[in-house]
């Protein structure tokens, strides 16, 4: 079972990450960067996969720490990116509310919104959030869930944010 969860995680690494690709900075011959890449300006990337299974799918979580700001790709093994948020705090709102916008997806659809607003509020930096998952019928528990495990993984793992 290890093993199939291993090949998984590097299916999904593979896929999420190929999409970050940066101009001039080749890592590896296949462009990808690495669980911790310096971009050549002192800054360096940090990746971070886990997953949750939620009745009998697995979700993963990529999270891409820029130092400044943190990217979060939730999604299922598809690797699909079709939905994006941004959340900052910004200095006009007294009560350090962030300021959040959904850069692409349905404008109806705020889970990444809330996703985005929540961690800028706990991270204290902008967050920018992809959640392609399809809740379907089963909205609250699958939504619960990834929550749940996302937050378990912010203090288990916290230099990873």
């Amino acid at each position: 079972m290890a093993t199939a969860a291993s090949s998984t995680s590097v299916e999904l690494i593979e896929n999420a990450t190929s999409v970050l690709q940066l101009s001039g900075h080749r890592e590896n011959t296949n462009n990808i960067l690495q669980p911790s890449t310096n971009i050549g300006t002192g800054t360096t990337i940090k990746l971070h996969q886990f997953g949750t299974r939620v009745l009998d799918t697995t979700y993963w979580m990529q999270v891409t720490n820029f130092g400044n700001s943190i990217y979060l790709w939730i999604g299922d093994r598809g690797g699909k990116m079709d939905d994006l948020a941004i959340s900052s705090v910004t200095p006009y709102d007294k009560k350090g509310m962030p300021t959040t916008t959904k850069i692409i997806g349905s404008s109806g659809d705020n889970v990444s919104e809330s996703f985005a607003s929540k961690l800028t509020k706990r991270l204290k930096k902008p967050v920018y959030v992809s959640f392609n998952v399809d809740l379907g019928t089963m909205y609250t528990t699958i939504l619960q869930d990834i929550e749940q495990r996302l937050y378990e993984e912010i203090t288990l793992c916290r230099d990873k944010f």
